[in-house]
């Protein structure tokens, strides 16, 4: 099993962002279709970075302030995030809902950093 923690290279994931050396990133190119039981099928794809303790708190209270992100499940084990697919889900669907992964990975990341710079101060 691999430690969350370990990840520390951000550098070459999927999202072309420009990432500081911790910042977490969506890894578009490892996106698969999965099955996820009961639910049915969904997606998952990797995220790339340091995910520790505080990133993974972070994750979850802007989650729980925002409902547009409530779809995304973290799995910080396998440095994943699932989320369900649609029966009516095309191509840019998916492109959507990865672009709004970023966009919550990138606010995870601003709050941890300032979280982590307020515990230091």
């Amino acid at each position: 099993m691999e430690s969350a923690s370990l990840a520390a290279d951000s550098v070459g994931a999927g999202s072309g962002a420009v990432a500081q050396t911790d910042d977490v990133v969506v890894d578009h190119a490892t996106l698969k279709i999965v099955d996820m039981g009961h639910t049915g099928t969904g997606y998952t794809v990797r995220l790339v970075g340091r995910i520790d303790e505080p990133w993974i708190r972070c994750f979850r209270s802007i989650q729980a302030d925002s409902r547009h992100f409530s779809r995304f499940v973290l799995d910080p084990i396998g440095w994943k995030v699932s989320f369900l697919r649609r029966a009516d889900d095309g191509p840019a669907d998916v492109i959507e809902n990865l672009q709004t992964l970023d966009t919550f990975v990138a606010r995870v990341n601003r709050f941890a950093r300032s979280f982590v710079l307020e515990s230091l101060g």
